[in-house]
């Protein structure tokens, strides 16, 4: 399935209850072709068998492929890759494409 073109697209592996009525989910996240200055929106899948929360309290990306990943607001930063060479944390340059990148997350939220 395509991904938009300034989104970062999830697909959610796994669920564990911790509690409270909140959640870790583990998955993978897929990268358009055009990233967005400012970030890519965060998506699910479509027809997801275990969907992103509704709310989500904090978002682990480790970095792959030369960048490096901050969840913020909803949105997916991406920083290095040919930024890199403008010095240490540089956002990706608009319109950088993404598409061969895969990055795993864990998140913590309602579940």
């Amino acid at each position: 399935m395509a991904v938009g073109v300034a989104e970062a697209q999830a697909t959610v592996t796994s669920r564990t209850p911790i509690g409270n009525g909140r959640a870790v989910y583990v998955g993978k996240l897929a990268f358009g072709t055009e990233y967005e200055t400012g970030g890519d929106t965060l998506a699910s899948v479509a027809s997801p068998m275990i969907p992103l929360p509704s709310v989500i309290e904090s978002m682990k990306i480790p970095g792959a492929g030369g960048y490096d990943f901050v969840f913020a607001a909803g949105k997916i930063k991406v920083y290095g890759g040919a930024a890199a060479a403008k010095g240490a944390g540089a956002e990706a340059a608009a319109k950088t494409d993404l598409s061969a990148i895969t990055a795993t997350f864990e998140l913590i939220g309602a579940e």
